[in-house]
């Protein structure tokens, strides 16, 4: 099937073997790294007076001849200032994707700034990891193993509903939050992929576990699928996740075309800013529609 720094640190994201503490509370610790981009100092009020303008959306001009990256910002919503420092960088704009999980604190009036701006969105759906005690209250409902599929399909069609209808209508995406279990299980992986059909959505496996079965059950229900290659910033420092841009951009220049996750940092933002200066004319930075294969 052919696909096309700063000075605070917030503890990643789970991910893979790593899923165990969820990234919603994070909590900032000093960082060796030396600051190597500048950005905008940001308060809590600031954030909440600054109105950017609104811009009609954009089409990216795919270049044909390059290989394709596409980076997905994952767990948009749970602090309301977590963007502005990718907001300083213009050779991010419209470049990313970001995964918004509806119901968070932020999620909504983040959604509406990055709709306004023509930025690229998915529903980031928190699914049961291996162990329940990895899950955080404040987003349940999960989407679990043991629910039936009419219960699956509700909390989904709910969950989706969290974020304003004008921009949801908007959206042709949506990936898993956690999920080691949830996308093991080839019964409630089936419910899921039936349903994001209807909903005319494709499906971005953040592959939180080799043993997962989304891409088998998507091109069984002809749902348009990708999936993760590389994660950015499990280490939230600008050195390690330089690594790990090159690690994708090796990839990239060998298959033509690869999918980072990283996390609303501002290390993450720092290093992504220094890589695609540096790597603009062997490879293109896309929205991770761009790569996604339909069945």
């Amino acid at each position: 099937m052919a696909v096309l720094l700063a000075t605070s640190c917030v503890k990643p994201a789970p991910r893979e073997s790593v899923e165990k503490s969820p990234n919603v509370a994070p909590s900032i610790h000093k960082t060796k790294a030396t600051p190597i981009v500048t950005v905008p100092k940001v308060t809590a009020n600031t954030a909440k007076e600054e109105h950017r303008p609104s811009v009609p959306p954009i089409e990216i001009k795919v270049d044909p001849k390059l290989p394709k990256v596409s980076i997905i910002i994952d767990d948009v919503g749970l602090r309301r200032d977590a963007l502005d420092v990718f907001w300083a960088i213009n050779s991010l704009r419209k470049r990313l994707t970001w995964a918004i999980i509806p119901g968070t604190p932020h999620g909504s009036s983040l959604a509406k700034e990055l709709h306004a701006q023509g930025e690229t969105i998915l529903f980031h759906i928190p699914m049961e990891p291996m162990d329940a005690k990895w899950m955080t209250a404040s987003l349940e409902p999960y989407l679990l193993v043991s629910d039936d599929a009419d219960k699956i399909r509700t909390k989904l069609t709910q969950r989706l509903a969290q974020l304003p209808a004008d921009i949801t209508k908007d959206i042709k995406g949506l990936s898993n939050h956690q999920g080691s279990r949830f996308s093991t299980n080839s019964k409630a992986m089936s419910t899921l992929m039936s349903t994001l059909k209807k909903h005319e959505l494709f499906y971005v496996d953040s592959r939180t576990t080799a043993d997962t079965v989304a891409e088998s059950l998507a091109i069984q229900n002809k749902v348009p699928f990708a999936r993760r290659h590389v994660f950015l910033d499990n280490v939230p420092e600008v050195p390690v996740i330089m690594v790990q841009l090159k690690e994708l951009t090796q990839r990239a220049l060998k298959t033509g075309a690869a999918i980072a996750i990283g996390h609303p940092y501002p290390q993450t933002a720092s290093a992504l800013a220094i890589w695609i200066q540096e790597n603009r004319n062997i490879l293109q930075v896309v929205p991770v529609q761009h790569l996604v294969s339909t069945p």
